[in-house]
């Protein structure tokens, strides 16, 4: 005789059991990539247009510098930028294009330090498709027998076997006084690249080549609109929808203007133009043509560079880290430290910063740190294989 309460549990239990435990190591493990995935689109999905168009608050501002900080947040932003002492104004601009948009740099007051905090993260809103009309893609010409990117490339001594990092630096020519601070206190190794549109960036490009620096052109391209509006990446902006031969023209133009220093060109933004195939594979194939190289920022993942590259013969790169996604000391220094990490793991690494006045201080007291101890510091061309 069996005890009364003490029978088999009913299979349907079990099911519902076996239901409920598959369902949530799904949810746990689609929260995982979800995460990842905004982990991974970097400082555009967070806002972060350094250099450019929107302005950033910092979470908190002491006393009377609060008044001033909101005037110029909240001023219209087709002012001039100023920078200390310097104005990159309507003048400061190269336009050769009827289509160029006016600046909209931030006004930022002399002796003002630059907002180092980054706003909370927001959900792009959604986008239209990208086109689906089929377009003749622009010939396919083979690289030159000496290509711009050699000629330009800076080198470096490099043990066989040592672990290699490549540190980029985006926005250059943008806040000038900050751009002369990146050429200045930051070691020859590292790659700063410079906005095409710049009058005097154009020109400290040139400097800062002289002084050991390699140097790329960073491109404006169409990033994803967010809740908060649509980010503008700056004049001659390429855009989705864009005929091949529009692209053509725009980047060679863009292009010519730092084609006696520059190895190549990474993108400003873009985290919807990347996205693209048929307009990454127009840039890759100028890019070919001229003898220049391509660094994908990443701004979002995944991106259709891999893909638009097939068949071509131009060296693309792309970057593993950003250095000052949320822009506070210990923030850029645990994301060097990630990068260098990963240099010592896979045997090189390439990270992407700023020249914001946190990752300016940080790289300039940790790089010398981090090549003592077995790192070499390198520009980005010495990643292509």
């Amino acid at each position: 005789m069996t005890e009364q309460g003490k029978g088999p549990i009913p299979a349907t239990v079990w099911w519902v059991l076996a239901v409920m435990v598959v369902g949530a190591c799904v949810s746990f493990a689609m929260a995982l990539g979800v995460g990842r995935h905004l982990r991974e689109q970097g400082p555009e999905r967070q806002g972060h247009r350094e250099g450019y168009t929107q302005v950033v608050k910092p979470a908190a501002v002491d006393g009377a510098a609060a008044a001033e900080l909101e005037a110029w947040m909240d001023a219209p932003t087709n002012e001039p930028m100023v920078s200390g002492t310097d104005v990159v104004s309507a003048t400061d601009v190269v336009s050769a294009s009827a289509n160029a948009v006016p600046l909209d740099m931030p006004v930022v007051a002399k002796d003002e330090a630059a907002p180092t905090e980054m706003p909370p993260a927001v959900q792009p809103v959604k986008t239209a498709p990208y086109p689906t009309q089929t377009v003749t893609p622009l010939a396919v010409v083979p690289l030159p027998a000496e290509t711009v990117w050699q000629r330009n490339a800076m080198r470096a001594d490099v043990a066989p076997g040592a672990p290699l990092l490549a540190v980029v630096i985006d926005d250059m020519g943008g806040q000038m006084e900050a751009s002369r601070r990146a050429v200045t206190e930051l070691p020859a190794g590292v790659t700063l690249s410079f906005f095409p549109w710049s009058r005097p960036g154009i020109a400290l490009a040139k400097e800062a080549k002289a002084d050991g620096h390699e140097i790329m052109i960073h491109m404006p391209m169409e990033a994803l609109p967010h809740k908060d509006g649509v980010p503008d990446p700056g004049p001659d902006t390429l855009r989705v929808g864009m005929t091949p031969e529009e692209i053509d023209t725009l980047l060679s133009r863009n292009v010519a203007r730092l084609s006696d220093v520059a190895v190549g060109v990474n993108n400003h933004m873009g985290s919807r133009f990347t996205g693209w195939e048929p307009g990454m594979r127009a840039v890759l194939t100028v890019l070919q043509r001229e003898g220049m190289m391509f660094l994908d920022s990443k701004t979002s993942a995944p991106t259709a560079v891999g893909k638009a590259s097939r068949g071509l013969d131009l060296p693309v790169l792309e970057r593993d880290i950003f250095l000052d996604h949320v822009s506070t000391p210990e923030a850029v220094r645990a994301e060097l430290n990630k990068a260098v990490v990963q240099a010592r793991k896979r045997g090189h690494a390439i990270a992407i910063g700023h020249p914001l006045p946190v990752t300016l201080d940080v790289l300039r007291d940790e790089l010398p740190r981090i090549v003592s101890s077995g790192i070499v510091l390198v520009p980005a061309t010495m990643l292509i294989r």
